[in-house]
């Protein structure tokens, strides 16, 4: 039961660290689009509409990111707080069999990520 619970939260961690990572990715392209437009409107080929619609994706691709990370962050402290972590931990130290290896990792991962997942982070 523990190793369950340890192994559901450490792939939520992963899978919510995936689609931060992704949505940064996109911050990203919509910043590259974001310079073209600039740059074609320096030199005459495009409208500042352009220069506008690329800057509103971009920020809008940041908040995006931003709300993902508040979110990811505040679902995976409802589930789980670091007590009922440490009391998952003493469990598995004071039970019998191999459970304290199978755990042991997925633990130390979901207190390494969750830190990371900030606002500050988040563009």
């Amino acid at each position: 039961m523990v190793v369950l619970v340890v192994t559901n939260l450490y792939l939520q961690v992963v899978a919510g660290g995936s689609r931060l990572e992704s949505a940064r990715a996109q911050v990203e392209t919509a910043r590259a689009v974001y310079q073209q437009a600039v740059d074609r409107e320096r030199t005459g080929v495009a409208a500042r509409i352009d220069v506008v619609r690329a800057q509103v994706e971009m920020q809008a691709q940041q908040s995006a990111v931003r709300q993902r990370s508040r979110a990811l962050t505040q679902d995976l402290r409802s589930k789980i707080n670091p007590g009922e972590i440490e009391g998952l931990e003493r469990n598995i130290a004071t039970g019998a069999r191999n459970d304290k290896i199978l755990a042991s990792k997925p633990v130390e991962l979901f207190k390494q990520r969750l830190p990371l997942l900030t606002d500050r982070q988040a563009v």
